[in-house]
C-alpha cells in the first residue's frame, strides 16, 4: 500500500504485541493507517476483510480477532462507530460534528440559507465547496443531519416517512 509507514513493512506489526506497551503502539499506529487508507481512497466504513489489513509483499494478515480490537479502540477513540456490531465501522475521516459545522459554514458563506437541498444533491451533486459530502456513507450522513436539525440549522424534508432532503436556515 503506497503511503503506509515502515512498520507496515514488519511482519510482527501483523501479530498482536503482548507487551501492553507495544500494543497500546501498535493499535495507534494501525489506527493511523486506517484513517490515512479510508482518507485517501475517500472510504467511510471498514471491515474485517479489508485491503488494509493485508500486506501481500510480506505475505502478512492481522487475524480478525486483532481487527476487532482494534476496531473496538477506534470507536473508544472516537475516530469510528459501529456499522455492524462486530463487524463493519464508520470510520470517521472527518468527525460528524465537524462536517455538520462544515456544512453550516457553507450555507453561510454561500448565500444558501433557505435553500432546498436533496440528499442526492448532497452527496453525489455539484455543490462546489462541499467535497467532504462527496460519496459519504449514508449512515454517516444521517448522523450529520441528526446534529444540523437538532442545532436547528436546517428543516427536514420527508417522503414517505424519509429523509429525502433538507431546507438550510
Amino acid at each position: 500500500m503506497q503511503g503506509t509507514p515502515a512498520i507496515y513493512e514488519f511482519p510482527p506489526f501483523f501479530t498482536k504485541q503482548i507487551n501492553e506497551q507495544t500494543w497500546a503502539a501498535q493499535k495507534s499506529n494501525w489506527e493511523k493507517i486506517c484513517l490515512n487508507y479510508c482518507k485517501g481512497i475517500n472510504q467511510w466504513t471498514l471491515n474485517k476483510n479489508s485491503p488494509v489489513f493485508t500486506n501481500s509483499r510480506i505475505q502478512r494478515t492481522l487475524p480478525a480477532p486483532v481487527i476487532l480490537e482494534l476496531f473496538n479502540h477506534m470507536v473508544e477513540d472516537g475516530t469510528a462507530a459501529w456499522k455492524i456490531p462486530n463487524e463493519e465501522v464508520y470510520v470517521y475521516i472527518k468527525s460528524p460534528h465537524l462536517l455538520a459545522s462544515e456544512l453550516v459554514s457553507w450555507t453561510e458563506a454561500t448565500g444558501h440559507s433557505g435553500a432546498v437541498i436533496t440528499l442526492f444533491e448532497l452527496t453525489n451533486g455539484d455543490l462546489s465547496g462541499l467535497s467532504s459530502f462527496e460519496s459519504l456513507d449514508p449512515g454517516i450522513l444521517s448522523q450529520v443531519l441528526e446534529i444540523v436539525f437538532k442545532q436547528g440549522n436546517a428543516t427536514e424534508m420527508r417522503e414517505d416517512g424519509e429523509v429525502v432532503g433538507l431546507k438550510l436556515k
